[in-house]
């Protein structure tokens, strides 16, 4: 847990350091969308949770190493609940204490506090499912498969539709 809170802390303060815009692609619901990041706009809204996972393909990740690496991470990919624009909060999806061999697959991604497994994929129903919905990330949470790190890294989003 030490380990969990330090990556968040860690994370957290590389809000500073965000880029003008970055454009990647994000999963919101089994599909890829377009996202353009960028630094916080300092309004009021209650932020959208942008989850960090491991890239679901290891060739083609969402968000790639060259990008990646200058805000102290490896390759990954990013999740969303919907397409939307506004304020997200970087939530990093690792192992739960109900996660054990072939429950769930993990990349070990670099992150600002080092190596962690991120999750990338779960078995739910009996099937080994991609994590490429916030709906089957709350469902495999709520399952104990896996749990959220709220790194307090609020950023701006911009998911767009297709």
């Amino acid at each position: 847990m030490k380990g969990l809170i330090a990556l968040g802390a860690a994370v957290c303060a590389l809000a500073v350091g965000v880029p003008a815009a970055v454009a990647d692609g994000v999963w919101v619901g089994g599909t890829v969308h377009g996202l353009v990041t960028g630094p916080p706009s300092g309004g009021t809204e209650h932020p959208e949770a942008l989850y960090v996972i491991g890239p679901v393909s290891r060739s083609h990740p969402l968000h790639s190493l060259a990008d990646a690496r200058k805000h102290g991470f490896g390759a990954h990919d990013h999740v969303a609940a919907s397409v939307f624009s506004g304020p997200c909060d970087l939530m990093l999806v690792v192992p739960g204490h109900k996660a054990a061999k072939g429950s769930i697959e993990t990349r070990m991604t670099l992150t600002p506090t080092g190596t962690h497994p991120l999750v990338y994929a779960v078995r739910l129903d009996g099937r080994m499912l991609p994590l490429t919905s916030a709906a089957r990330i709350r469902q495999a949470q709520t399952s104990g498969l896996v749990s959220t790190v709220n790194t307090h890294n609020v950023i701006s989003c911009t998911v767009s539709a297709g």
